[in-house]
């Protein structure tokens, strides 16, 4: 059956989280997930978290260049007084040269942020989190993203971010003159000259209505490093994410694996243990003591 194609936007203004009394983030991403652990769900997910800083940057680079030469009308977010053409709004933002608009970076935690929104997508297709909180919650240390693209049912992230998120709304922003809507929001969100600083994902959950979910997140400052494989190591993750359980769910809480105990294995005794893959790929795991703190 064919998949139809799902997208999603989100006002493009810088976005502050309320703080929480107990923001658990998740083991893996390390993106908050205003629960305490108890009222977490589990879920094998499959990503590869370098998707971002090759496949999502080489596209979001070749739709910059691509409108850069186009040079529609830019209003932007309706805030900022632009009043002419995209190349006029990068030069209000000091961009002189298309090499320079192209330059974006792929930041590392918000790649990690955009892997987590991919996850909860599959729950709630929506910019609200499945705890029913805004997506401005899905912070790591505190840290915010300013925009969030949705899709799903392309057939790929270069797909989402070129046809999805890009050509297919250049009519509607030509037709609204540069403003900003519904219709044209996300192509606004990776055309911004303010925005310089990116995170993409592709994830996928077993058993979800579209398969595949994408993300696209973007900061006008770093949240973290420049992405790279130290960040985000190249290769298929299959691993179990946590999210905050819907109010129709029935939590999991963090799972549990049993292992052979060390001290009599002949009567098959067993412990409880965390699963190993409670922590990022290549990044040291911290005891849960460490990461579970409330929020000062």
């Amino acid at each position: 059956m064919h998949k139809k194609l799902l997208v999603g936007i989100i006002t493009a203004a810088m976005l502050v989280p309320t703080g929480v009394a107990y923001a658990a983030p998740e083991p893996t991403t390390k993106v908050e997930l205003n629960v305490e652990p108890e009222q977490f769900v589990a879920q094998e997910v499959s990503f590869d978290p370098s998707t971002g800083r090759t496949e999502g940057l080489e596209a979001l680079r070749e739709l910059r260049a691509k409108m850069w030469d186009l040079n529609p009308q830019f209003r932007g977010f309706g805030y900022e007084g632009y009043s002419g053409t995209l190349r006029d709004a990068a030069e209000a933002e000091g961009i002189d040269s298309k090499a320079e608009y192209m330059d974006v970076t792929m930041d590392s935690e918000l790649a990690w942020i955009a892997i987590q929104r991919g996850y909860e997508a599959s729950a709630v297709f929506s910019h609200k989190r499945p705890d029913g909180s805004d997506m401005a919650t899905a912070t790591i240390e505190s840290h915010a993203v300013s925009t969030e693209s949705l899709a799903a049912g392309a057939d790929s992230l270069n797909t989402a971010i070129l046809r999805s998120w890009g050509q297919n709304e250049l009519k509607a922003l030509q037709k609204a003159k540069g403003k900003r809507n519904a219709q044209n929001g996300h192509l606004v969100n990776l055309l911004h000259p303010k925005q310089r600083h990116y995170g993409f994902s592709a994830v996928s959950v077993e058993g979800s209505q579209y398969g595949t979910y994408y993300v696209g997140v973007s900061s006008e400052i770093p949240v973290g490093d420049t992405d790279s494989a130290a960040h985000t190591p190249a290769g298929e993750q299959t691993v179990t994410l946590y999210r905050a359980a819907k109010a129709d769910e029935t939590p999991t809480g963090l799972e549990k694996k049993k292992e052979a105990s060390e001290s009599d294995t002949s009567e098959g005794d067993t412990k409880d243990t965390e699963k190993t893959t409670t922590s990022r790929p290549i990044v040291e795991v911290k005891k849960l003591d460490e990461i579970f703190k409330p929020r000062t």
